[in-house]
Order: structure tokens, then C-alpha cells, then sequence
């Protein structure tokens, strides 16, 4: 009990003693010490600051009823071609998209794949992460895709992706030397 009683006063006088002491010498160097000392002078500390973080948030699991069969979400969504401000140059007018997913496309669920061009629908929704646009007007463009769900609910946009396409234009063509 003994040993007990000086480790817990031992204990409070450390912290009692956590001052700190400025003290300069004659040579003119300062010297900070925790021991107070001749012609040392008190430097007072302000309080340490502190942080309280805010009360834990409990999370609730939406509750599944067990005769719906939850799909696995789909962790990315990407156009990989074109890329993102790409001038095509084509004088039909085609442009190839292609669609990254992961994972793969549910077509077991019957989820598809929409293409907005502009912002508006290319056709219907389909399975397939490839399709060619034709007679496309010069100019710059935007695309996106969507997956959708069997309801036609969107469950993943992709970010949009700006291209530029290029065409000759029919006013500008040349005659031929000599041609009239």
C-alpha cells in the first residue's frame, strides 16, 4: 500500500511540475529548462489544444426482403473510345463507341446499355458495349452511357466524354487542274 501511495504522489507532482522556465545566461545564450533556477522566469504556456471528435453515426443496412435477389453493383463505367476531346476524322461520319464496364454487363438480369448522344437516346437499349454512329455532323460532340436495370431505372452513368469530328465539307472541295 505503501509503494502504492508514493508511485500516485510521484505521479502528481510530474504533472504539477510541467512549467517551464527561461533563464539567460551571461554570455547572452537562453537556456529553457522544468527546473526553476536563479533569475529564471516563469513562461506561462497557453492550453493545449484539444479535439472532440463527434458521437459515432450507427449505420442501418437497408432491409432486403429474401424473395428479391439483390445484383452485385457495378463498380465503374467508362467510354474508352473516343477518348475524352478526340477529333475524329472521318468523312462519312462514323464514329465507333465503346463501352468499359465492370463487372461484366448482368444480361441475366437483363440489364442493357444506353448511348446518349447530345443528351439524347441512340437507339434503344442493348447489350452490347459496342456501336458504330453514322453520318455523324461535323462538329463537337458529347457522349454518355448508362446501364439500366430490367424497369428501365438508370443504376450507372458514366462520365461524359467530348469528341470532335471532322468532315470534309463539299464546299470546300477543289476542281480538278485543267477541269471546268
Amino acid at each position: 500500500m505503501r509503494l502504492f501511495l508514493i508511485l500516485i504522489l510521484s505521479l502528481s507532482c510530474g504533472l504539477a511540475q510541467a512549467a517551464i522556465y527561461k533563464r539567460v545566461l551571461p554570455d547572452g545564450s537562453v537556456v529553457f529548462s522544468d527546473q526553476p533556477g536563479p533569475d529564471a522566469e516563469k513562461i506561462e504556456t497557453p492550453k493545449a489544444q484539444t479535439f472532440t471528435p463527434p458521437p459515432k453515426s450507427t449505420i442501418i443496412a437497408p432491409q432486403t426482403s429474401p424473395d428479391k435477389k439483390a445484383s452485385a453493383p457495378y463498380a465503374r463505367l467508362t467510354i474508352t473510345t473516343p477518348a475524352h476531346d478526340e477529333t475524329i476524322r472521318d468523312n462519312t461520319g462514323n464514329v465507333t463507341i465503346n463501352v468499359g464496364i465492370e463487372p461484366p454487363l448482368q444480361t441475366q438480369a437483363a440489364h442493357k446499355i444506353l448511348i446518349r448522344l447530345d443528351g439524347k437516346a441512340i437507339g434503344n437499349p442493348a447489350t452490347t458495349q459496342q456501336l458504330t454512329l453514322e453520318n455523324v455532323d461535323r462538329g463537337t460532340h458529347t457522349i454518355q452511357a448508362s446501364v439500366l436495370d430490367a424497369s428501365g431505372s438508370t443504376l450507372l452513368d458514366s462520365g461524359t466524354v467530348t469528341f470532335h469530328l471532322k468532315r470534309e465539307s463539299t464546299l470546300l472541295k477543289q476542281k480538278p487542274p485543267g477541269g471546268g
